[in-house]
């Protein structure tokens, strides 16, 4: 039976609450931080917060949700936000360091190709390594039309009389020379480059030798080669740091 005035006995709290409860902002947020989260693969290193973000959001979310409930509402939003950055953020974390242990074998093979070289007292083979293989196929054809040409000469003779005294003193065994770690790999310009670390020691004293190894693309040929940019005999470990440069990204090790 009808009557003249409405009763509030069978009304649902839930059914009242959900028109006035206030979506979060944080909920919000980490739901968006978490889909940007799948940018996490990309090579910029401030792109790696984002994951960190959406959880610390999703985490204020669910607090203020939980302690007023009646207030607030996107417990959903902030829960799938925090998964998603969960996935995410682990496995980027994941490929990036596989890539990184993958790249720390090739930097320290081609800094462990050039050293052997020195080690046998093999100067030109050493000389060739810091050069790129697009300026190796240029210097070898102009060798073929004209001749060697003085300005190679030069650098040559200038290599030759910077490495032989240390390459002597290991053919001698006068000095020995061991692999000591990666300091960094950064990129410069679109380039891998390494700072790897060897141990020379001698009768007198302990010392250290940095080889620079850097990846280049061919212009000819697209092809990704490997050379030696720049090598310090007498380093002192970590007194140089490699600015990552061209979007890349750095990693100190």
């Amino acid at each position: 039976m009808a009557t003249s005035q409405p009763s509030l006995s069978n009304l649902d709290p839930a059914d009242e609450l959900g028109s006035y409860r206030t979506l979060s902002a944080a909920a919000v947020a980490s739901f968006a931080l978490g889909l940007l989260s799948s940018l996490s693969f990309a090579p910029w290193r401030a792109l790696w917060v984002v994951p960190p973000l959406a959880l610390l959001f999703g985490w204020l979310a669910l607090r203020k949700i939980r302690k007023a409930p009646e207030e607030w509402t996107g417990k959903r939003l902030a829960q799938a936000g925090m998964v998603m950055a969960a996935l995410f953020g682990i496995s980027a974390a994941g490929t990036g360091y596989a890539e990184t242990a993958v790249t720390k074998k090739v930097l320290r093979a081609v800094a462990d190709r050039y050293i052997g070289k020195i080690q046998a007292g093999d100067i030109e083979s050493a000389f060739w390594l810091t050069i790129t293989s697009d300026e190796r196929k240029m210097a070898l054809d102009q060798f073929a039309e004209k001749g060697v040409k003085p300005d190679w000469v030069a650098r040559y003779s200038q290599f030759q009389n910077t490495v032989f005294p240390f390459a002597q003193s290991l053919v001698d065994g006068e000095a020995t020379v061991e692999y000591e770690g990666i300091e960094q790999i950064a990129s410069d310009h679109g380039r891998i480059v390494g700072m790897v670390v060897y141990r020379v020691q001698t009768r007198e004293n302990t010392s250290h030798l940095l080889v620079n190894p850097s990846s280049v693309q061919s212009v000819t040929t697209g092809e990704i080669g490997w050379y030696i940019k720049h090598w310090e005999l007498n380093y002192t470990p970590k007194s140089s740091h490699i600015e990552p440069s061209g979007g890349g990204h750095g990693h100190s090790h």
